[in-house]
């Protein structure tokens, strides 16, 4: 038997409370991950659920990615989200302190120097000298340099060119 069904177009799809409890299902088991990825999919045709409930199926979903450090997942699904609380995270908290590597102090002001310790704040892990352009370094162990010279160092090894033991990977 063949059955020919009437072509519908995306706009005129209505959602049914099917695809809403099916949500609250997945979000109260505790899979976010799934609840979360289908609402992204939905887009602005998700279901009538309150804008509060599906910020927080979205900030427990990112809470997890930070608990794995899948920060660039993390970043791409802040990027992909429709909610207007959740898309401004991008916007805020957008620094990064850096600390001495020494004393460990905050660095507030400008310099190649820290102002307690004196000692050289961003020294190239490689020919240690200090980098005054841009800085790479390893999320996984802190240590970095100067671009080329990461680079070229990664060609013959993956260890740390501190010798700290971490395999570092820049991505």
């Amino acid at each position: 038997m063949l059955l020919l069904m009437k072509e519908v177009e995306i706009s005129e799809f209505v959602f049914t409370d099917c695809v809403e409890q099916m949500l609250k299902y997945f979000a109260e088991e505790g899979d976010v991950q799934t609840t979360v990825c289908m609402l992204v999919v939905l887009g602005e045709r998700r279901p009538k659920i309150p804008e509060e409930i599906q910020d927080d199926w979205f900030i427990s979903y990112l809470e997890l990615l930070a608990r794995f450090k899948l920060w660039t997942v993390s970043n791409t699904l802040i990027n992909l989200s429709h909610l207007g609380s959740i898309s401004m995270m991008n916007h805020q908290s957008t620094t990064i302190n850096v600390t001495c590597n020494q004393c460990n102090r905050v660095l507030t002001k400008v310099g190649w120097l820290c102002h307690k310790c004196k000692s050289v704040i961003n020294s190239c892990a490689v020919c240690h000298l200090p980098v005054k352009g841009l800085f790479v370094w390893c999320q996984g162990c802190s240590h970095g340099g100067h671009i080329n010279h990461i680079q070229e160092w990664l060609t013959i090894s993956k260890q740390c060119p501190t010798g700290c033991g971490h395999i570092c990977e820049y991505t």
